[in-house]
């Protein structure tokens, strides 16, 4: 809710501010997210109330909300800024108060004496509001000036000048002189009075200026940002016998060790979840299904998901992952046995992956596709038989290790299939067969590798053009001029 108090003087008779404001602007920033800028139109009496609500909020981060007021020739008249931070599903209400650059000077001059037809305010020596008149007004009637932008917070000089007619000629009779430091905000009323700066001796009677400032108004902000008060987490560990389901109603959920998920057992981990792993793993012998979806991605934060061991002729695992975000995961990097299973991994977002992911041995084909891989470790597939690994529509940047895709082993017909790819990276490798390694069979036809330059394209190439020690050669030509269609747009 945004609140708008009233401007200029409180005890003016006429309803409309002395200072108009125009319009409310108001921005929600935050290192590495793009900025929030609200435009609110403000009625001309200068009192409002909008009700505003920002949603999808990045949690986790300092925002910063700065609102300004305008007037109607666009200057600042108010404005201010507060911080704040909020947690995953969390509403946070920030009031930010703002403070009026200006007040609002009015002089009031009385009561008029019959010779006088002149009055005028100067603000440190400059003429800001200056008034001619009749002289013969009514005895005892009040002239009334204004000047509508007082800088608060300093001291101000304020002259009040009193004109009239003495002996026939036009001069100065009255003077008087102030300082005066009016604050934001406040409503200030002091008496001035006027001496006699005339010839001789001045006539009968006093004059006396009352000096008054009109407050601003306070410009409160009170953004409702949507979201439930934090949830306790649900606490997991031990081994998973049976099947199981990780739902959104008992998100988000928290290992506490390692979850082990034997051959004959399922963990579905449904859309919207939100996993946060505390460096543990989730080590499966049997099948791990994450199950996200366009509109609610599965969320897995620092979290080992690694292939259990496999004996004899035990079930083969199957890790099957759609619409997550993985985020400083170790992914397929196991310190013991990769075990025996297979891959699909799709429409993904993996960022900051340590250490290299790692295809060993699949008994079924794998797909990795339409993923978005940001300082991830390399992909290096390890095939046997006729097995095949699809590696297509996938976004790398920054891959770590010098290089985004290698084939360490080909033992069989099976090929590693790295197409229609965008490689964003041209400083490093893309895709790579490792010095004295078997045989290979890698094809990176019809990618994307963001330049036309043949000599770069070939930098981003290792095979036996680099080692004799390699197994072969990569073909990639041709080569796609721009992104393919059917591949995540990421960046630029």
């Amino acid at each position: 809710m945004i609140v708008v108090n009233k401007v200029g003087v409180l005890s003016k008779v006429t309803k409309k501010a002395d200072i108009t404001l125009k319009t409310l602007f108001v921005t929600l920033s935050a290192d590495e997210e793009e900025s929030i800028n609200d435009t609110i139109p403000l009625p001309h009496d200068g009192s409002a109330t909008v009700s505003s609500i920002y949603e999808n909020l990045t949690a986790n981060k300092t925002w910063t909300v700065f609102a300004r007021s305008s007037d109607l020739n666009d200057s600042t008249i108010h404005s201010g800024s507060t911080k704040f931070t909020i947690l995953p599903d969390q509403a946070v209400p920030v009031t930010l108060d703002l403070t009026a650059k200006f007040s609002v000077l009015v002089t009031r001059f009385y009561p008029i004496r019959d010779s006088v037809n002149r009055v005028q305010v100067l603000l440190d020596g400059y003429s800001v509001a200056d008034s001619l008149f009749p002289k013969q007004m009514m005895v005892g009637d009040t002239i009334t000036l204004k000047y509508d932008y007082l800088t608060t917070a300093i001291p101000h000089d304020i002259t009040l000048n009193v004109y009239g007619d003495y002996e026939g000629n036009n001069m100065l009779l009255y003077q008087g002189i102030y300082t005066l430091t009016a604050m934001p905000g406040e409503n200030i009323t002091c008496t001035v009075p006027l001496n006699w700066v005339g010839p001789i001796i001045h006539p009968a009677g006093d004059g006396i200026i009352t000096v008054m400032l009109g407050s601003i108004g306070n410009t409160i902000l009170k953004g409702e940002l949507q979201g439930t008060l934090p949830k306790e987490p649900t606490k997991v560990s031990g081994s998973i016998t049976k099947n199981t389901m990780w739902t959104l109603s008992n998100s988000p959920y928290l290992l506490t060790e390692k979850i082990t998920i034997s051959t004959s057992a399922a963990l579905t981990i449904d859309s919207g979840v939100v996993v946060n792993g505390q460096g543990f793993s989730i080590e499966t012998s049997g099948t791990l299904l994450i199950t996200g979806s366009s509109s609610s991605r599965v969320t897995i934060n620092n979290t080992r998901i690694i292939p259990g061991r496999i004996n004899g002729s035990e079930k083969h695992f199957l890790v099957s992952i759609h619409y997550a975000e993985l985020n400083s995961c170790q992914f397929f990097n196991s310190e013991t046995s990769y075990g025996k299973g297979s891959l699909i991994l799709q429409d993904s977002r993996l960022s900051n992956v340590p250490s290299y992911i790692l295809i060993g041995a699949p008994i079924a084909d794998c797909y990795i596709e339409r993923n978005i891989f940001v300082n991830c470790g390399y992909i290096t597939t390890e095939l046997t038989d006729s097995i095949n690994c699809y590696i297509r529509n996938n976004v790398f940047f920054l891959q770590r290790d010098n290089r985004a895709v290698q084939n360490a082993l080909s033992r069989g017909t099976g090929k590693t299939i790295v197409e229609y790819n965008s490689f964003l990276s041209t400083d490093r490798i893309a895709v790579k067969i490792p010095p004295k390694s078997d045989s290979t069979m890698l094809i990176a036809k019809n990618n994307y590798w963001h330049t036309l330059d043949e000599d770069i394209i070939a930098d981003m190439i290792f095979d036996k053009n680099d080692d004799l020690t390699c197994a072969g050669y990569i073909e990639y030509n041709p080569l796609l001029t721009a992104p393919d269609p059917g591949t995540p747009r990421f960046g630029n």
